[in-house]
């Protein structure tokens, strides 16, 4: 006995499905853990400035024109350096805290998540 709600359960498809589905991911994202993640970005800004700063000259390429990290160069490899630098001074539930600010970073940006993370 078929009582048909597997049909009527179906949305057709739409061409704002998309901008729907993003609508929904910005929605499940509250106000205070964005607030949480722009301070993870800009703990992880401070210390490109003042401790890659340090080893490296060149610390503006990992920053793009609106100061956000330039994610084609802050790689994966670049946060573990900076996870093992904070992971004296912080627990790791705050580690955590900046690997999903960064994963938010690249869902923000629509850029592909590398494995890494």
């Amino acid at each position: 006995m078929s009582d048909g709600s597997s049909q009527s359960a179906r949305a057709p498809a739409h061409s704002s499905s998309r901008a729907d589905v993003e609508a929904i991911r910005d929605a499940c994202v509250t106000k205070q853990t964005r607030g949480k993640y722009k301070s993870s970005l800009n703990g992880i800004k401070m210390w490109i400035r003042n401790e890659v700063a340090k080893v490296d000259e060149n610390t503006a390429r990992f920053f793009d024109a609106d100061d956000d990290l330039n994610l084609t160069e802050f790689t994966p490899s670049v946060f573990e350096q900076f996870l093992v630098y904070k992971s004296s001074y912080v627990k790791t539930a705050t580690l955590s805290g900046y690997r999903s600010a960064i994963k938010d970073l690249y869902r923000v940006k629509r850029l592909a998540l590398p494995p890494e993370y």
